[in-house]
């Protein structure tokens, strides 16, 4: 059973860049399948994209033998709902999505612990 969502979002159009178009081609992907990734998948929200994963628990158990080898896929969806790439990553796709950039946390690490202000150094 779907525990992760009772009702498939609705994808009304979908626009696809030249290079999603080449991928999709590259991953045996037809529009149809993408859609079926649109309307089941999980959504994260990272870095001013949305990715969109299709995990096996998203997969409604009557639709799995038809839609199973689609598992692991991610489509990556601009703010406008332009599609920019796909690509699969079985293994951990989610995981990878959602942890954060290594640069990001270097930063965060370097910030000092009491900032330094110039009016008070004069």
């Amino acid at each position: 059973m779907n525990h992760r969502r009772t009702s498939p979002f609705y994808v009304p159009r979908i626009n696809v860049t030249f290079h999603a178009r080449q991928r999709m081609a590259q991953r045996n992907l037809n529009k149809e399948e993408i859609r079926f990734v649109l309307q089941y998948g999980q959504r994260y929200y990272k870095e001013g994209i949305i990715h969109v994963f299709l995990g096996a628990r998203d997969i409604p158990d009557d639709l799995y033998n038809r839609y199973g080898r689609l598992e692991g896929t991610v489509i990556l969806v601009s703010p406008s709902g332009t599609i920019i790439t796909v690509y699969r990553n079985r293994k951990d796709g989610a995981r990878k999505i959602r942890r954060k950039r290594k640069e990001a946390r270097r930063a965060e690490r370097r910030w000092p612990l009491y900032p330094a202000y110039t009016e008070y150094l004069q």
